[in-house]
């Protein structure tokens, strides 16, 4: 004894099981469900005497959870202060986690820095649906550097 789950895309014409083992359980997880779609679900149950009837469909939109934003600087740095000499390469690489991707910004004392120069170079590559690697650097360091930089998620 026990019950199926039948589901069908909002796009889609029949019902399909969507459990292939009879579940005993008082809860399912389904698999296999496309990301950012419209569902239907029923359920019917199974005894010994047969198939019950089949209950009024529900919908449902799947999508995943959301993971908080999460900035994770990839470099140890002392009391979180870079000293650097005229001339030097600095870089601060940093990786973000979150779902929906956050949006990525770095920042100079407390003003967006809205894109890279020459003097000042930016990365970003998205490395999973919910990682990605920045990093901010400055190849050739003069005093006007001089700032409190931070990243934003």
């Amino acid at each position: 004894m026990g019950y199926y789950v039948e589901k069908m895309r909002a796009d889609g014409t029949e019902f399909d099981v969507a459990n292939r083992k009879l579940c005993t359980d008082l809860h399912i997880k389904l698999e296999n469900l496309s990301e950012n779609h419209v569902y239907q679900f029923r359920v019917f149950a199974v005894t010994e005497v047969g198939e019950g009837e089949r209950s009024k469909p529900i919908s449902a939109n799947i999508q995943d959870d959301e993971i908080p934003p999460e900035i994770s600087i990839l470099e140890h740095f002392k009391r979180d202060t870079i000293i650097v000499r005229k001339g030097a390469a600095i870089e601060i690489p940093a990786e973000v986690v979150g779902l929906p991707m956050p949006e990525v910004q770095w920042s100079k004392d407390d003003v967006v820095i809205p894109m890279a120069t020459e003097t000042l170079l930016m990365e970003f590559e998205e490395v999973a649906r919910t990682k990605c690697t920045t990093k901010i650097s400055i190849p050739e360091t003069i005093r006007g550097d001089k700032g409190d930089y931070k990243l934003a998620a």
